[in-house]
């Protein structure tokens, strides 16, 4: 995985590759991508943005599953020892999470909900559970949609009287040239690649993003 920014707005002070903790035991050499850790100053505030592509549902959303809970295990671990060394840090978890944010490795193994004045303070707060509840998402498989590009952050950025960035809404990013407009797969998001056949499309997921903000005083 990759982290793209602008570099007058956002400044890298580190940055390493995490093993995900993801494990199959009857096979050794199994191996998922790395959690991308980056801490940068925007705006003078520190962030730590965990960049993440979790196990695919390969042989099944149930057999896969334990995969994920270890990735989404391994992210909380991240979040909390940042958080027991600066409290108020401010934690960004995002990427392909090859779940729902209804799914266990989200909702109990991240503990990431969508309630933004829950008491649980060691929770993350996950912005778009509240699209997934209404039916959205940010790909489509058999004519069913699920929200797997997610973007969750530390309650941190929830507190509106502080004078660093502030959390402020979370959005699908949808054009009309996103989506396939003919055909089998009308409405579906539009691919590079269908069934090896270029159609010079962008992506078989739609973005997500969230906005942050500072006050202005």
């Amino acid at each position: 995985v990759g982290m793209v920014y602008n570099p007058k707005i956002f400044k890298v002070l580190n940055s390493k590759s995490i093993n995900s903790g993801v494990t199959v035991p009857d096979k050794p050499d199994f191996a998922t991508r790395d959690i991308l850790l980056v801490e940068g100053v925007m705006h003078g505030d520190t962030l730590f943005v965990l960049v993440n592509h979790w196990p695919s549902r390969r042989g099944g959303e149930k057999r896969s599953r334990p995969l994920r809970n270890q990735a989404a295990a391994t992210n909380k671990a991240i979040v909390d020892s940042i958080s027991s060394v600066r409290p108020n840090a401010k934690c960004i978890v995002m990427g392909d999470l090859n779940d729902d944010p209804v799914n266990h490795s989200v909702r109990y193994f991240l503990n990431a909900n969508g309630d933004i004045e829950s008491k649980d303070k060691k929770s993350m707060y996950n912005p778009f559970l509240k699209y997934f509840q209404k039916g959205n998402g940010t790909l489509a498989y058999r004519d069913s949609w699920n929200l797997f590009d997610q973007i969750i952050v530390s309650r941190s950025f929830l507190n509106t009287d502080q004078d660093g960035m502030i959390y402020l809404k979370a959005e699908i990013f949808k054009r009309p040239y996103l989506f396939q407009t003919e055909g089998r797969f009308e409405g579906y998001p539009l691919r590079t690649f269908s069934f090896g056949t270029f159609i010079n499309g962008y992506s078989d997921h739609l973005p997500t993003y969230i906005l942050v903000g500072k006050r202005m005083e």
